[in-house]
């Protein structure tokens, strides 16, 4: 009973050990998760709200300055109209002789249709060298040239207009001089425009001030949430070191441990320990192995994908390789036929050179009326071999 009573003892005195253990690791992650989520997390909050009042305060005040500024005497804030430049670029003379040429256009026709209506040999002869003079004209000084002078100028006027609209406007509201009612105007808009980016500056001046306290207050509090958790975790740790059942390096395996002598796994707290230790080590190995194996199948994975990317390779290699030489054959064939029907065609026109010569000497042999070697294309005649 004395036996059993002590391993029960150290059963309670394990599983005390192992729930500070995991009362110290969770009181650290409570601390990670302040110092690196909670506190930021509060604090972006904080910024983003400040920033949020500040844009709220300006919009605010900018609509009182947009009311004053609507009040204004001031008509118009656009810019004085752009002048078309391509009148500049063009040639007052090509112009001139373009709009000739045009004339002669409708000239021309007009003598047409005169000449259509009119038999007249004078009008005739004027409308000959008239229209030649048109074409040459035209040739030399195309028409589109007084198109686009027409069109130009058709703008140059138009902006000469909106200018004058413009300078008239610009000497009404801006040049002339202002009266007492403007002058006071501008004067209330601009003390309002001053007073609100004072406003402005000193609710931002406000603002700050406000957000460093917040962010002071944010600090502290966590601050001392992190204090409480240490203490807690100080308590944990001296009560977890005052324990002698075990040492220090051997805390983690206190629920191992304990696992061994609750299964009656163990019969001794040593046993017990070695034991753990054992099935740890085992675990470790396993584990080692698990990677090992697993950086061999990537190994192998690489080296099948490297494979498999080569012989694609070489594939496409091949393939090419097959279809240059598919071309160059064809090319071959395609030049041998070529060749094959240059001599054909020089074997004909040969030939033929032969059969208009041999036809020239039948045409002087005694038989030619009654010759039939130009149809049979047979051997030297022996009529005309004999004749000569």
């Amino acid at each position: 009973m004395s036996n059993e009573k002590s391993v029960q003892e150290i059963v309670a005195e394990l599983d005390k050990i192992a729930l500070l253990c995991d009362q110290i690791v969770e009181i650290g992650e409570k601390c990670d998760n302040i110092a690196s989520v909670e506190a930021p997390k509060e604090m972006r909050k904080a910024t983003q709200n400040s920033a949020e009042r500040v844009e709220v305060y300006q919009e605010s005040q900018k609509k009182t300055l947009t009311d004053v500024a609507s009040r204004l005497p001031i008509k118009f804030p656009y810019s004085p109209p752009r002048k078309n430049l391509k009148y500049e670029h063009l040639s007052k003379f090509k112009i001139i002789c373009s709009a000739i040429s045009l004339l002669l256009i409708y000239v021309s026709l007009l003598g047409i249709v005169l000449g259509c209506l009119i038999d007249s040999n004078i009008l005739a002869l004027c409308l000959f060298p008239l229209i030649g003079i048109t074409i040459f004209m035209n040739l030399k000084f195309p028409v589109f040239e007084a198109v686009y002078y027409l069109d130009v100028y058709t703008g140059l006027k138009a902006y000469e207009e909106r200018l004058a609209v413009w300078e008239k406007d610009f000497d009404e509201y801006y040049t002339a001089e202002l009266n007492e009612s403007k002058y006071i105007a501008f004067r209330a808009y601009d003390a309002k425009f001053l007073s609100y980016v004072e406003a402005c500056d000193k609710n931002v001046t406000e603002e700050k001030a406000r957000h460093n306290e917040e962010l002071e207050r944010i600090t502290e509090r966590f601050q001392k949430k992190l204090e409480e958790l240490y203490d807690q975790k100080g308590i944990l740790l001296n009560e977890l070191t005052s324990t002698t059942l075990i040492p220090e390096e051997l805390y983690c395996y206190a629920y191992r441990i304990s696992s061994m002598l609750k299964q009656k796994r163990a019969d001794s707290l040593k046993e017990a320990i070695n034991l753990a230790l054992d099935e740890r080590r085992k675990e470790e190995e396993e584990e080692a192995r698990r990677e090992e194996a697993a950086r061999r199948e990537a190994i192998l994975e690489r080296q099948a994908y490297d494979n498999r990317m080569h012989n694609e390779a070489m594939q496409r290699a091949a393939e090419e390789e097959a279809r240059a030489t598919r071309e160059h054959n064809a090319a071959m064939e395609r030049a041998a036929r070529e060749h094959n029907a240059a001599m054909e065609r020089a074997a004909q026109a040969q030939a033929d050179s032969q059969r208009a010569a041999n036809a020239a000497r039948c045409l002087s042999c005694a038989k030619s009326g009654t010759c039939s070697y130009e149809q049979k294309q047979a051997t030297i005649c022996q009529a005309y071999v004999k004749k000569y």
